[in-house]
């Protein structure tokens, strides 16, 4: 058998850079970029900071409307204590607990 005839092709801009920077990170192993913070990550935590909000003004204009709503109530303190609102969950607490007799759970979240 005869070796065929292999002639290179001439490499492409992005096969050079590739090489290129290949090359520099064996030389130099610092020579890596550092990651940057992923930008989707940070537009996912808005988007749910975002939800949370809208979620809290719905239970809040819910509770407005019936303001002896058990389960209202209930929800309106667990958003508030995810988001961390710790004025609005005091306020929260002491409003239903006017109304209704809060729970061992809830007394010892309180606390």
């Amino acid at each position: 058998m005869e070796p065929e005839d292999q002639t290179l092709a001439p490499k492409t801009q992005e096969e050079e850079d590739t090489d290129t920077a290949m090359a520099d990170t064996n030389e130099n192993p610092e020579a890596i970029e550092p990651e940057s913070p992923d930008s989707s990550d940070l537009n996912s935590d808005l988007e749910y900071e975002a939800q949370q909000k809208f979620e809290l003004q719905d239970i809040e204009a819910l509770l407005a409307n019936e303001p002896s709503n058990y389960e209202v109530h209930v929800q309106y303190i667990r958003v508030l204590r995810k988001m961390g609102e710790i004025e609005k969950l005091r306020q929260a607490r002491e409003a239903m607990n006017e109304i209704f007799p809060l729970t061992l759970v809830m007394w010892q979240e309180w606390a």
